[in-house]
């Protein structure tokens, strides 16, 4: 019964593929960013769930991690 879906996830070079993670709406696993994080592919996630993603952003932050970016998304129920 949701109308919008609104998130962030933090996401940069996966330590499991040595990899930047490229989204989809394709559906992909999802990969290992640090330790116990993952990225997950929203784009996808969403569509399959009834959800048109309306807005996706990087965010670039002063993490010390100069590859930490912060992934934030508006999507909207079909």
């Amino acid at each position: 019964g949701f109308r919008y879906i609104i998130g962030t996830e933090q996401y940069g070079i996966s330590r499991q593929t040595g990899k930047p993670y490229e989204f989809s709406y394709e559906y992909q696993d999802s990969v290992v960013y640090r330790t116990f994080m993952y990225i997950h592919n929203w784009p996808n996630i969403l569509e399959e769930s009834g959800f048109e993603l309306q807005q996706i952003e990087s965010i670039k932050t002063d993490h010390p991690h100069e590859d930490y970016r912060i992934m934030s998304f508006l999507a909207k129920s079909f």
